[in-house]
């Protein structure tokens, strides 16, 4: 990300916008700290069949901000938004859609649940019918 494009606004030590924290690798009892520390979480890859990382977003209520490049977990709109391209320009605008209308992050939040398909029951279930077809 171009990290330039937030001239004017209070920086910290790296230069960073001091409103966005920039995380490196986290254990995964940090990982939850910063999940229930967030407003959203944002997932721009480039290629990602399937990232767990969504749902561990959704399993602690977040709403996910994500390219069209991962899976087929995210509804935009209803429990996140699917990013036309990943790019430092979408992501900018779906935020600055969620700062313009508050309540907008609030109904995706509120939304934003594993589905039911992903949980461990119906996985276990799906495995064992597999077996089953064996």
């Amino acid at each position: 990300m171009d990290r330039g494009t937030c001239a004017g606004r209070k920086r910290d030590e790296n230069g960073d916008d001091a409103r966005v924290k920039w995380f490196g690798p986290v254990t995964p009892e940090q990982a939850t700290e910063r999940y229930l520390a967030a407003d959203v979480f944002i997932l721009p890859t480039l290629s990602d069949g399937f990232a767990i990382t969504q749902l561990e977003a959704q399993a602690h209520g977040l709403p996910v901000i994500s390219s069209r490049f991962c899976g087929g977990v995210i509804e935009s709109g209803r429990n996140g938004i699917i990013l036309e391209e990943p790019s430092a320009a979408c992501i900018a605008t779906a935020i600055r859609s969620c700062i313009a209308d508050p309540n907008r992050l609030q109904r995706l939040a509120a939304a934003s649940r594993v589905p039911d398909e992903f949980r461990i029951d119906a996985l276990g279930q799906r495995l064992q019918e597999l077996g089953s077809a064996l």
